[in-house]
């Protein structure tokens, strides 16, 4: 069961223990057997559901204020309890329609920062009405408790409520959906965008655009992120100085994408990004987030873009070579700009007193079954590493700490290194391992032990030696489908101990030649002092071709 469901089992359980309580209240108080404890016990649950009841849609409250009204003071008072009890009643039903009304158009309305001459309409939090609902319940539940005046607890509870309806209803009016879109498209009209880019994905997928937003700022043309997910926008609000605007609904996309901008950016393969494809004044650009011969690298879906862009020729290859066919024209080689801050390697691991080596094993991916990680054979690699007398940097990716098996692996790990430590050694891991960036850490190693992923054609770009861990099936020929191990060490730990292969990486090195063949084949032929301009070139290249597209429509 993922977290989403035991949240969701949660919040029904606590539901249904907050409404049973309030009947049983309310049962206990007509009967009139034990005086003034339902109230009491009415009193109590009040808080709780405030607390917990904040975003669920609750029948405890107008059940409660059934039962305060029950335990109310008769008499002369019993219109004004009658009339507050109901006020209390209707509030609580009403608020949960006003929640809805509010949740919806704080959850469609276009939203954005840094685009001058625009305002996002934050509408009152959705918990408001429900905490002036709570606030009334709970003062005729005093007031039936202590027997005080019903009068100026009516004429208060009318006043707050009424407040709370003209408070949204106002905010309703004077900024309707039309309204706010109509002052979005005259700001982006001012402000002329020159490109689009855009970016859907789940929770902690955010590396993927944040890798490119300091690229896309050294481009110098003024552009869009187009955030589609509420949880991503707030993260993104303050990782640029382009604006960012927030587009969760089709139609404001359809209000972003109707601007002049002539060339949309992608980082990924998010089924969402067909919901701005289809807009064919503009260039369609793939750039992806990484280079790598995981799956998402050569992905069918790629081809109904108008450009992708590569790194080298590998990205271009890797696509024929799992069968998937795009026509050579869409492709353009930029390099991987990020690589840039990675210093090429001035000497030899052989030569090192001590060698630094890198262990950066990948996360365990989604499915369990397709996982790439070395981490279940990370004991056995600490060991030759310890053995071969090298200085250790663990750095395990960031999602493994999420994952328990994962988890209980870089404890185990992490135990071997104290243990090394506690005899001497220096070895780094926790947090210490991450107080550099991990490029940081890339040019003070000698050579890096990882798993199938990016980082290995980022460590590429360095020249210094690698390791590659494969544990896919023992029988299969791992080149074929990982050929950028050629440029590695290869690590099977299923076949043999890693051992072997270690000691000729850290004492020989003999793939040093193999190496610099592969760089430029993977991560283009680029002078490395301007490297990152290719990239800047090609944005500034796209988005003039798409002016003249747009110009012969």
């Amino acid at each position: 069961m993922n977290n989403i469901s035991i949240a969701a089992l949660k919040n029904v359980i606590r539901d249904v223990v907050l409404a049973t309580a309030a009947t049983l209240i309310f049962a206990l108080e007509l009967t009139g057997q034990l005086g003034i404890w339902p109230l009491v016990a009415g009193l109590l649950v009040v808080p709780v559901s405030w607390r917990f009841g904040r975003f669920q849609s609750l029948p405890t409250n107008a059940v409660l204020g059934a039962a305060f009204a029950v335990g109310a003071p008769r008499g002369d008072q019993v219109w004004f309890t009658a009339v507050t009890a109901a006020l209390v009643i209707g509030a609580s039903l009403l608020e949960s329609a006003m929640r809805s009304e509010i949740r919806l158009r704080s959850g469609t309305a276009i939203q954005a920062v840094h685009l001058p001459g625009f305002h996002s309409v934050r509408y009152l939090d959705q918990t408001f009405t429900f905490d002036v609902t709570t606030g009334g319940l709970a003062l005729l539940g005093l007031a039936a408790l202590f027997n005080l005046p019903m009068l100026p607890v009516m004429l208060v509870v009318i006043l707050a409520f009424v407040t709370a309806l003209g408070i949204i209803g106002w905010g309703f009016w004077r900024w309707p959906p039309s309204r706010i879109e109509a002052s979005y498209r005259k700001a982006v009209a001012a402000y002329q965008p020159k490109f689009i880019v855009h970016f859907s994905a789940p929770v902690d997928s955010e590396y993927q655009l944040l890798m490119w937003l300091p690229y896309f700022e050294r481009v110098g043309l003024n552009h869009l992120v187009v955030i589609r997910e509420r949880q991503m926008y707030d993260i993104f609000t303050n990782a640029t100085k382009a604006p960012v605007v927030l587009c969760p609904t089709l139609p404001a996309v359809d209000a972003v994408m109707e601007c002049d901008a002539s060339a949309v950016f992608y980082v990924n393969n998010s089924m969402k990004n067909s919901q701005a494809v289809r807009f064919g004044d503009k260039i369609h650009v793939q750039i992806l987030h990484g280079e790598s011969d995981k799956p998402p690298s050569y992905n069918p879906v790629t081809a109904m873009f108008d450009e992708i862009y590569v790194a080298g020729q590998g990205g271009i290859d890797r696509y024929a070579q799992h069968g998937v066919d795009i026509p050579a024209e869409k492709f353009r080689i930029v390099g991987r700009p990020q690589v840039e801050k990675v210093r090429p390697g001035t000497s030899s691991i052989t030569e090192a007193a001590v060698p630094q080596i890198l262990y950066a094993p990948t996360w365990h991916g989604f499915y369990d079954d397709t996982s790439l990680t070395s981490l279940p054979y990370g004991t056995q690699i600490m060991e030759a590493l310890l053995e071969l007398g090298v200085r250790v940097i663990f750095r395990p990716h960031p999602y493994s700490f999420k994952h328990a098996p994962s988890l209980r692996q870089i404890g185990e790990i992490n135990a071997m290194l104290a243990k090394a430590n506690s005899a001497g050694g220096e070895h780094l891991y926790g947090d210490k391992a991450t107080e550099m960036g991990l490029f940081d850490t890339f040019n003070v190693v000698d050579g890096l032990v990882t798993d199938v992923s990016s980082v290995s054609a980022d460590f590429l770009f360095s020249g210094k030696p690698f390791a590659v861990v494969d544990v896919g099936d023992p029988a299969a020929d791992p080149l074929e489908e990982y050929p950028m191990m050629r440029a590695g060490y290869l690590l099977r730990p299923l076949i043999e101990h890693p051992r072997e292969q270690l000691k000729s990486m850290i004492q020989q090195d003999p793939m040093l030649g193999i190496r610099q063949e592969l760089r430029t084949y993977y991560l283009g032929d680029i002078p490395a002092d301007t490297y990152a301009e290719v990239f800047l070139e090609q944005v500034r290249t796209t988005v003039a071709d798409g002016e003249i597209r747009r110009q012969g429509l």
